[in-house]
């Protein structure tokens, strides 16, 4: 996220009844981070879009403030014809995203925009009560690569500056492989054992993205260790720990064989999910 009045947050619906989990967390994000928010829906869904705004009886500066298209086509066609207007963009889907088998209709949205956009994309459950929502403390995973770190840096320092509590998780374990890309940062073995290797790999990995411009000396910033399954602790850690949102940098890929971690933790997340581009928005076909 950014503090730069020209950002813009993107809600593209489907179905106007996702407005009961999106709008209560975009709102949230949008006055915390002084983004602006742009609603895309179809022309026969308008009326239900304005009606569910006026019943939020949300004050009347920031309804005016609310940009509404009404496509006239596809709404997804339409949605990026509206990114490609900002300069940035989050888009913000209220879905729980799956595999290729799950038909719900939701889902099936929240995939065909996930592999069409290139910007950061934050994934509300939809079947959570968002109105009390607060962004207050996000869950980092690392798995150790210098692109994971390098975009980590980036949210770390934007987070820390709206006042953010910053959490980053490294996940050990029998099925967690090794990083192969160069320059990453091995996973430590002895994880029922810190003193062995933690420790040092903590101070790597703040020497790391210290040097890729991150400011970790506000005391917002805390390392967590865990061993398991890394989409099933990544979920229970931020429980756990009530987490607001859960941040997953992603290759902008989720068809079928990618992104297992990403579709693990947007099938079961209580909170937020923002997915954000490790190749600062280029499209890509790595598993995320």
């Amino acid at each position: 996220m950014n503090t730069d009045k020209a950002i813009q947050i993107v809600l593209p619906l489907a179905d106007p009844r996702s407005l009961t989990a999106a709008l209560p967390v975009a709102r949230v994000v949008a006055n915390t981070a002084h983004a602006s928010l742009h609603i895309v829906t179809t022309s026969a869904h308008l009326p239900a879009v304005q009606d569910f705004l006026e019943r939020m009886s949300l004050p009347r500066e920031e309804r005016d403030a609310i940009a509404i298209d009404a496509a006239s086509g596809d709404v997804i066609d339409a949605t990026m014809q509206t990114l490609d207007a900002a300069r940035q963009s989050v888009v913000l889907l209220a879905a729980r995203v799956g595999d290729e088998t799950d038909r719900d209709t939701g889902s099936a949205f929240g995939r065909q925009v996930l592999e069409k956009v290139t910007c950061p994309v934050l994934v509300v459950p939809p079947d959570k009560d968002m109105s009390a929502w607060r962004w207050r403390k996000e869950l980092l995973p690392q798995d150790g690569t210098p692109g994971c770190a390098g975009a980590l840096a980036q949210i770390i320092n934007r987070s820390a500056s709206l006042g953010i509590e910053n959490l980053v998780l490294r996940i050990a374990g029998a099925n967690v492989g090794q990083p192969t890309e160069r320059g990453s940062l091995a996973t430590p073995r002895y994880v029922d054992h810190p003193q062995y290797e933690w420790e040092q790999w903590g101070q790597e990995f703040l020497d790391r993205i210290c040097g890729m411009g991150a400011r970790v000396d506000e005391g917002r910033l805390t390392l967590l260790m865990a061993s398991g399954e890394p989409g099933a602790e990544t979920i229970r850690v931020a429980r756990e720990k009530e987490v607001d949102m859960i941040v997953l940098p992603w290759h902008c890929a989720i068809g079928s064989g990618r992104a297992h971690l990403i579709k693990a933790v947007l099938r079961g997340a209580h909170c937020p999910v923002l997915l954000l581009p490790e190749d600062g928005g280029r499209r890509c076909t790595g598993d995320g």
